[in-house]
């Protein structure tokens, strides 16, 4: 495995430098030390030689945005990305790492295709090429400094867009249901390829407070559009937790399984 580091500005300490991390991010051990919440993303801690602190970060291809990109390529901008069954499989794996960080108490607040890393499975392929990508594993990123992060376009929550408008943008407006309705973004993303609302001015923000949403694929997994619908709900309180989430998209892909794996009538009566 590669690493990469991050290195911070010289001349802070390790307790001031911590005030730019997200609360919950590093937790003490019972030795005194302190440990990182997220070993998928961050080594370890360090110092470097001209005595700044640094994160030793493992390294990845690139960011999931990066392979849709490249996808879409391939296909000519015709289709989705990824197969049903894939583009759950991707979901799901945002979905249990976002539990992970709100269990800790770590919001996000710019969850997007770009802030998840991912790491090819490509095997006998020295580079990995991400055409050739059958499998991957996803990690969500970018979190580590998301103190003063405010979002981005439409990945916000109506509430935040909100904030924006009157120029009020306070961290408590951040929650987890912000998370929440930026997921069913990113899962937008994974859908179809493309990026939510492009065909608006980067500040019109009242289609969304209108109730706008991005139109999503038809035909697809009737529950998969339900959760969907109920991640982006305008009322925050009416949005479901990533425990939620993560236990529907369970189903929806068991669901998935039984249904590919099940012979067709047709496919019995030949073999006969």
């Amino acid at each position: 495995m590669e690493f990469v580091v991050k290195a911070f500005k010289k001349g802070y300490s390790l307790r001031s430098l911590e005030t730019q991390w997200p609360h919950g991010m590093l937790q003490s051990t019972p030795e005194g030390h302190l440990s990182l919440v997220n070993s998928s993303i961050i080594f370890a801690g360090t110092v470097v030689e001209d005595d700044r602190f640094a994160f030793v970060m493992y390294k990845y291809w690139g960011d999931l945005r990066k392979l849709i990109d490249i996808k879409m390529e391939q296909r000519s901008n015709q289709g989705p990305p990824f197969q049903e069954w894939q583009a759950i499989s991707i979901m799901l794996q945002i979905a249990n790492g976002m539990e992970q960080l709100h269990r800790k108490g770590i919001l996000h607040k710019d969850l997007k295709t770009s802030n998840v890393l991912i790491k090819l499975d490509v095997k006998k392929r020295n580079p990995p090429d991400p055409r050739h990508a059958s499998e991957f594993s996803c990690v969500v990123a970018d979190y580590e400094c998301s103190v003063g992060v405010m979002g981005t376009g439409f990945w916000r929550a109506p509430e935040v867009l909100v904030a924006v408008m009157d120029g009020n943008l306070d961290p408590s407006v951040f929650t987890e249901e912000v998370d929440v309705y930026s997921f069913a973004m990113t899962c937008y993303e994974i859908l179809t390829g493309c990026i939510p609302f492009e065909d608006l001015h980067d500040s019109y923000y009242d289609a969304v407070l209108n109730g706008r949403r991005p139109e999503l694929p038809h035909p697809m997994n009737s529950r998969l559009t339900e959760l969907l619908c109920r991640c982006w709900h305008s009322n925050p309180l009416e949005r479901p937790s990533f425990e939620e989430i993560r236990i529907a998209l369970e189903t929806i892909q068991r669901s998935c399984i039984v249904i590919s794996e099940t012979p067709s009538p047709n496919a019995s009566h030949r073999s006969s």
